[in-house]
């Protein structure tokens, strides 16, 4: 029996780590001082704690919204549904992947356009057959074409009674960071904020 529990403990003590819990929005708040980058571990943490990330929020409106659907540090990267206004008649959604390295996230061209849903605005209706191919056909010519962008998010603040907490988003292009890309997010762990949220045109 004791040679049996002693198994269980080296079993326990290898797989621990598969296992290990992520630290609260609150704990990790309490690690950083504003304006300081978020380590990788801790930003996987946030992805998989938050209901959606909001970029640029103003009046519970976002300039596009994103859910992470699956976060890892490993080959398998990140899988995440981001949503935004294509126009003022119409919101996408599309499925996009990304991989960390051991300081950033970064894109790698992977071809979001098949997985694109939409919406009408007005109504909720979905959009399908041609008018959804059409549109697809559209998010393929508006693509920017960079296939290397990568990204780190500062912390902010966070919020304890309203359940958010505040990151700028910084993205490189060849490198080097784009200050006229960063972004204001806000990430909401109450599941109730996110019927609230909506895309501005």
């Amino acid at each position: 029996m004791k040679n049996l529990l002693l198994a269980a403990a080296a079993l326990l003590a290898l797989v621990s780590p598969a296992f290990a819990i992520d630290p609260s929005p609150e704990a990790i708040s309490n690690t950083y001082k504003s304006g300081k980058p978020v380590h990788v571990e801790d930003v996987q943490a946030l992805m998989r704690q938050a209901e959606i990330w909001c970029y640029n929020e103003d009046s519970d409106t976002c300039d596009w919204a994103e859910i992470y659907l699956n976060v890892a540090s490993g080959p398998e990267g990140v899988v995440y549904e981001s949503t935004n206004a294509w126009n003022s008649d119409t919101d996408v959604s599309f499925v996009d992947k990304a991989q960390f390295d051991d300081k950033l996230l970064c894109e790698y061209g992977y071809d979001k356009v098949p997985s694109t849903r939409a919406v009408n605005r007005t109504d909720g209706s979905v959009i399908g057959g041609r008018a959804l191919d059409a549109l697809r056909a559209e998010v393929y010519a508006n693509q920017s074409g960079n296939t290397d962008d990568c990204f780190d998010y500062l912390y902010l603040s966070y919020d304890a009674a309203a359940q958010t907490m505040a990151l700028k988003q910084r993205q490189y292009v060849g490198g080097v960071i784009d200050p006229s890309r960063e972004a204001d997010i806000t990430l909401h762990f109450n599941a109730a904020d996110v019927a609230g949220l909506t895309q501005r045109p």
